[in-house]
């Protein structure tokens, strides 16, 4: 039986590496990094966030300033959602991560379900 799983196991993972939907992502990851753009809006929102919970951890959620910086946050994750290579990395990954989703379902999805007390638990 652990040997059959094994095997299964290991098509699963090479089937899943040979997937296309994981060659697009890799694909769009690449685009991504080559792009001067994506890479300084990239810092601007990592800049932002580090500033909104550093101010959301001095001052709290309700103050003006943690308030105004969530703003800056908001528009700085926007403008980087809105390049192209971005929106394509973005749609590869949904795509990706709705096939891990099935898998995750088929693999453990028994698991999850609760049993019904006094009923077979087949």
């Amino acid at each position: 039986m652990n040997a059959i799983t094994r095997r299964k196991l290991t098509d699963l993972r090479l089937a899943m590496e040979t997937d296309p939907r994981q060659q697009a992502l890799r694909s769009a990851e690449e685009e991504l990094k080559k792009d001067p753009k994506a890479l300084k809006l990239v810092e601007k929102k990592d800049a932002a966030l580090a500033k909104y919970m550093q101010l959301r951890t001095e001052l709290g959620a309700e103050d003006e300033a943690t308030i105004a910086s969530q703003e800056e946050l908001h528009q700085a994750k926007l403008a980087l959602d809105l390049l192209p290579a971005s929106k394509a990395y973005s749609d590869a990954f949904s795509a990706l991560n709705f096939l891990y989703r099935e898998v995750d379902e088929i693999l453990f999805g028994l698991f999850r379900e609760i049993p019904h007390c006094g009923g077979r638990h087949d």
